[in-house]
């Protein structure tokens, strides 16, 4: 089949198609989303109060209920998004269907003076928002070489640090200076500059090179006999750089293609696979419990207010705007195991240490109370743990997606032609979600029931089996 020559070739096909520029216009997605979804929350009571006229006292549970549905929509949506974005060769197609959706689901927000209007809204962007997450991540993993994956989740990291508390703070301070359209108007100045980024991509999966006059117009292909030896030896090999290595998967020679439940049921037996979505459940049961626990306890503890409690916050995210690169260029140097054992290593400690100021009941604990000692005590840990999770920061992703390639370049139709990462990333986002629900309940029971210390103690103590698992298995 002859290659497309030079001149038949759209414009700016080169730096379009790139892996940089690719990597460019996901990370805005990303961005994109991250930022309406902190959006909102600021200008949610006035949306209610004010332009729905709903009693004040109804804010709070609105708001909580609100919220509550993208995560459940996230849910449900995951392994819809994935299963569609495997079937189909052009993702950035899809990307534009989510932005649209998006968009539309965005302006259902802004003009809402109905709450039907309000959840449906919420609904459809929320919908965009996991399509936008799934895809975006697959496209990434299809089109960045593996050797600078952690690299580009560091930068993915960062961007999703900003893209949080810039969507959280500008609504906020533009609604008390600019007014309630005017601050919508820079959400939609945002979704534009996504679309254009977007509309310029072109998708080009990794190893795709661009045609020269020297090259030959006929592509080799493996053999179906050089495949059904790749799928019989497959597993032989060990890896040491992950976090739950393949030491023996079985036989895939008489393996047909992993398609609906089958392929769930399959990837949820290899260890590495589950490494993945064991880490990502716990980092994202680490950022919502303090979510959780956090504000309250610093205002019994230490008297201390919104400012404060939002200062340790950016104690908390901060740190990974600073670091996920670095972070991200170790991942891809020595792996992703070693950095996500030495987090889990050092946030175990922290976390119970940080449970001691405030608690004054052993005489011991008193040293934390006198000369403000416990206040920077605390602060400290905040950011010791806030330095350490950009070592976790994308590990399931990383994981689950190379476990896919490793599968896939062993046996390339296992997961049918065009692969399994849509699939494995929809269920990191699920994993994410189930680790972001269940983080703030078990924290908030353990601390109404034996106080936070204790909750503390529990939930580092919890990370002596991770850390066994990951160095262990």
């Amino acid at each position: 089949m002859a290659m497309p020559t030079i001149d038949t070739l759209p414009w700016g096909h080169r730096w379009r198609s790139s892996a940089t520029f690719t990597l460019v216009a996901i990370i805005m997605a990303l961005f994109t989303d991250v930022f309406l979804y902190g959006f909102i929350v600021p200008i949610l009571p006035y949306m209610l109060e004010d332009r729905l006229n709903l009693d004040k006292s109804k804010t709070q549970s609105i708001t909580l209920v609100l919220l509550s549905e993208s995560a459940l929509v996230g849910f449900c949506a995951s392994i819809i998004v994935g299963h569609i974005a495997d079937r189909t060769s052009n993702k950035r197609a899809l990307l534009l269907y989510s932005l649209a959706t998006a968009m539309v689901g965005s302006l259902g927000l802004a003009v809402a003076e109905s709450a039907a209007v309000l959840f449906i809204s919420r609904f459809i962007q929320a919908f965009a928002s996991n399509a936008i997450f799934v895809i975006g991540f697959a496209t990434m993993a299809e089109t960045i070489p593996s050797d600078r994956m952690g690299q580009a989740m560091g930068l993915v990291t960062m961007a999703a640090s900003v893209g949080t508390s810039a969507g959280t703070m500008l609504a906020g301070v533009l609604l008390e200076l600019i007014g309630y359209w005017p601050t919508w108007c820079t959400a939609f100045a945002l979704l534009g500059i996504d679309a254009v980024l977007r509309l310029l991509m072109i998708e080009r999966k990794r190893g795709a090179n661009f045609p020269s006059p020297a090259q030959s117009e006929a592509a080799s292909l493996l053999s179906q006999e050089s495949m059904e030896e790749n799928c019989y030896s497959y597993g032989t090999a060990t890896h040491t750089t992950t976090i739950l290595p393949n030491k023996s998967l079985p036989s895939l020679s008489e393996e047909k293609e992993k398609a609906g439940l089958s392929f769930y049921i399959y990837v949820l037996r290899q260890r590495r696979f589950l490494g993945g979505i064991t880490s990502f459940i716990s980092y994202s049961m680490i950022i919502a419990s303090f979510d959780t626990t956090l504000p309250l306890h610093v205002r019994d503890a230490f008297n201390w207010g919104s400012l404060q409690a939002g200062l340790l916050f950016l104690a908390l995210q901060g740190p990974g705007i600073l670091l996920g690169p670095l972070a991200g260029n170790l991942k891809d140097k020595v792996g992703t195991r070693s950095p996500a054992a030495v987090a889990f290593f050092v946030i175990g400690p922290v976390l119970m240490v940080m449970g001691v100021p405030g608690d004054g009941r052993w005489k011991w604990q008193s040293w934390f109370d006198e000369g403000g000692r416990g206040e920077v005590v605390y602060t400290v840990g905040m950011v010791v743990v806030g330095c350490m999770i950009p070592l976790l920061s994308g590990v399931g992703v990383l994981e689950l997606t190379a476990a896919i390639e490793e599968i896939q370049n062993e046996c390339p139709q296992i997961f049918g032609p065009r692969g399994g990462n849509s699939r494995a990333i929809s269920i990191a986002n699920m994993s994410w979600i189930i680790g972001i629900f269940i983080g703030p309940i078990i924290s908030g029971v353990l601390t109404d029931k034996f106080g936070y210390f204790q909750t503390n103690c529990i939930l580092g103590m919890l990370r002596i089996p991770l850390l066994l698992i990951f160095l262990l298995l």
